[in-house]
């Protein structure tokens, strides 16, 4: 059974603020292909600096979010 998706808060240092900054990441549950096993997804990453920040798919936050489990 798939469940609804989780959130969790990330804190971290961010090079753009050059300070300590937390965001969200959103994570939806996935069947695994040839497993009957479930894992997760990040669906949704919520900053709010993500407007005038550059760093997109370089941000230690971001990469944080893709390895860490909800």
């Amino acid at each position: 059974m798939i469940n609804g998706p989780v959130c969790k808060k990330l804190s971290g240092y961010c090079p753009h603020l050059e300070k300590e900054n937390t965001i969200y990441a959103e994570y939806t549950e996935i069947t695994i292909c040839d497993s009957i096993a479930l894992g997760y997804k990040l669906t949704s990453f919520k900053c709010p600096n993500k407007d005038e920040c550059k760093l997109n798919h370089e941000c230690p936050l971001w990469k944080i979010a893709i390895y860490s489990k909800p």
